[in-house]
């Protein structure tokens, strides 16, 4: 067996398991995918996940090489395949959940930690996309009116996007009503929520563009013609 072959293999197994950790963290924040992975805690969790893949091709080979073999001869394609997607199932086996008194689900085994990891992942993630959701509304609160544009920008929001799920579909609309119902807030703090909201669901460029069509801002004015009496 060339020396290489088991280092290299080791380096496959650990960027499998890096890589659908990294799809994971990118599919789980919608309106910014890959502003996630700007964080430091969203790359613990990759590296986490390449560690367990690259010590499970190592085990594997060491320990269990029957189950990637071929003919008698290791498969390291499929010894890759087995550690890298093993490992991740391994990271987020649990053995049984506990249920806390504040009704919160704890899982006891691998998973926890992963669990708890991707907590930390999911508030350095708020922290970082909030300064940029402030900004987006802001520029977006400009010529809009929560009692004006509501419903037709929740309605155009959901027109553009075919593969809204039901659920997300029912939670915007009783976001929409809920703020309708609101009379101690003021129509820019309803908008302002409306459209936070609207942003963990389509995204940022497709929320500028339907509230562009919604709520378009005032063409600027045309230069006043000069008078006649106006020194050329």
């Amino acid at each position: 067996m060339e020396f290489w072959i088991i280092p290299l293999s080791t380096v496959l197994a650990a960027l499998l398991a890096g890589v659908v950790g990294v799809i994971e963290l990118v599919t789980r924040y919608k309106d910014a995918p890959f502003r996630a992975l700007q964080v430091p805690s969203a790359w613990a969790y990759v590296l986490i996940n390449a560690f367990a893949g690259g010590v499970a091709l190592l085990m594997l080979v060491r320990y269990a090489p029957g189950l990637a073999s071929s003919g008698g001869k290791i498969d390291f394609v499929r010894a890759v395949i087995i550690s890298g997607l093993g490992a991740l199932a391994a990271l987020r086996f649990s053995v049984f959940k506990l249920r806390t008194d504040g009704g919160e689900d704890i899982s006891l085994g691998p998973a926890l930690v992963i669990e708890r990891l991707l907590g930390v992942v999911d508030r350095d993630v708020d922290r970082t996309m909030a300064k940029r959701r402030v900004v987006v509304a802001r520029e977006l609160l400009i010529n809009f009116s929560f009692a004006e544009h509501n419903m037709a920008l929740v309605t155009h929001c959901l027109t553009l996007l075919q593969n809204v799920p039901a659920d997300e579909q029912q939670r915007i609309a009783a976001l929409a009503t809920g703020l309708a119902s609101r009379k101690d807030l003021k129509d820019k703090d309803q908008a302002r929520a409306l459209i936070m909201g609207l942003l963990g669901l389509v995204g940022e460029d497709v929320l500028r563009m339907a509230v562009a069509e919604i709520a378009p801002l005032p063409a600027p004015l045309a230069p006043a013609p000069p008078s006649a009496n106006s020194p050329s």
